[in-house]
């Protein structure tokens, strides 16, 4: 294993990892952290092959729980941690998300289309007389809370509270900078506060929300099938993951077509290829940078052992820039046939809620497009959230040029009269 250094928390490798990826996949692929010990997978092979290995377990409270100061009480927090679908293996994993994945299967997200376009439309035409968008305020995040609770069958009106304890959650669990103590603290009261939420809508659902996820959920504590932490502790982390990663998607997005001008007048020219261009949005600048596993027994990754207990930090962001995997992968091409992107994992915990995500994204994305030209970022340079495991911004106000506002006057539905740049359109 390579002695090479790396700064991966330092302000250059927060505005910019990928050449300190490239460093890494090219002079040290397996490289430990000389200050945490976990064991750092950057290559797409390594990556993808221990995603797939038994030999990898998902159970990482452990090392969570090294950071956490003797003086505050996570006990709660560990409860539900433990029975989270992320944090299992195996036949519990396999129950588990035969359970929590109900909802998201690709017949369940197929259904959910029309009604998705539908808010996503409605977001739109709230904004209409506007020409400045923030971003990620007036639509990455209340567009993924209102459609996660439209699917799950809870109430459109709390998104924005479960917004802010899911970030207060991600906040702790990322190696995020600030007081780890302070952090720890909000991040239980916050979960705490969600588990009551959740209890509370369990415990007494209205009329018409039979057939629900939430009502499956209550019938499964009813019977048997999950216990009352495994409901609590699922909803909660569906919640959490819908507004995390799809926000940061549609922000990261954004800034894809902002930052390459040329890929976005191809987009306006071809808007069948919007989908195309979600998958390299995801290649590109994968919201979820690093994820975790724990060697479960001894195992040999490009000829370094790794023992039993070692945490390994399988960088995607990395994984997704690989050349030998990726042509010219440090080129933002909207029309890029490799869909092989990790962004969303593989194997048995491949993400849950990506199909989801993926439609919500082309449904933005088909709203959002037309409004693009000329469009210019307002709230300075691009800062990004200071942790190295997610990539999203920490704010994003664009400004329209008047003529690309043409969303009230094509009604949203721009195939067939496409916008330029000049304002112009042509069939």
């Amino acid at each position: 294993m390579s002695s090479t250094d790396f700064d991966l928390r330092g302000p250059a490798f927060i505005h910019n990892p990928y050449p300190t990826y490239r460093a890494m996949r090219d002079r040290a692929p397996v490289w430990r952290d000389p200050y945490t010990g976990h064991v750092f997978i950057t290559r797409y092979d390594d990556v993808l092959g221990i995603l797939k290995d038994p030999r990898f377990g998902s159970n990482r409270i452990n090392d969570r729980l090294k950071r956490v100061p003797d003086d505050v009480d996570v006990s709660r927090l560990v409860e539900l941690l433990v029975d989270r679908l992320v944090m299992t293996d195996g036949s519990r994993h396999r129950d588990l998300r035969r359970e929590v994945g109900s909802a998201f299967t690709a017949a369940k997200v197929r259904s959910y289309a029309q009604g998705t376009d539908a808010m996503v439309r409605q977001t739109f035409d709230s904004l209409r007389e506007q020409d400045t968008l923030d971003v990620l305020n007036d639509l990455a995040l209340p567009v993924p809370s209102r459609v996660i609770l439209s699917v799950l069958g809870l109430p459109p009106r709390d998104h924005q509270k479960l917004r802010a304890w899911a970030e207060d959650f991600y906040l702790w669990l990322a190696h995020s900078p600030g007081d780890i103590g302070v952090r720890t603290q909000r991040a239980v009261d916050s979960i705490v506060q969600m588990s009551d939420y959740v209890d509370n809508e369990l415990s007494a659902l209205p009329s018409g929300t039979e057939g629900t996820y939430v009502a499956r959920m209550a019938t499964n504590l009813e019977s048997g099938e999950m216990t009352h932490n495994e409901v609590t502790a699922n909803l909660i982390g569906i919640l959490n993951a819908a507004h995390e990663t799809t926000s940061s998607l549609i922000a990261n997005g954004t800034i894809c077509l902002l930052e390459h001008p040329g890929e976005l007048q191809r987009l306006i020219a071809e808007p069948d290829l919007i989908a195309s261009a979600v998958e390299e949005m995801l290649r590109f600048e994968s919201p979820s940078q690093i994820i975790s596993r724990i060697a479960t027994e001894e195992a040999e990754i490009d000829g370094v052992t790794i023992k039993p207990g070692v945490m390994v930090a399988l960088v995607l962001g990395s994984a997704n820039r690989d050349e030998r995997v990726f042509v010219d992968p440090d080129s933002f091409d909207v029309n890029r046939n490799e869909r092989q992107n990790l962004a969303f994992g593989r194997g048995s915990h491949f993400c849950t809620g990506g199909g989801l995500a993926s439609l919500e994204l082309v449904s933005v994305f088909r709203q959002l497009v037309p409004l693009l030209p000329k469009a210019r970022i307002i709230s300075g340079p691009v800062q990004w959230r200071p942790t190295p495991a997610f990539r999203s911004p920490r704010d994003l106000v664009i400004e329209f040029d008047s003529v690309a506002i043409t969303i009230a006057e094509f009604g949203g539905d721009w195939y067939g009269q496409v916008p330029t740049a000049d304002g112009s359109s042509h069939n």
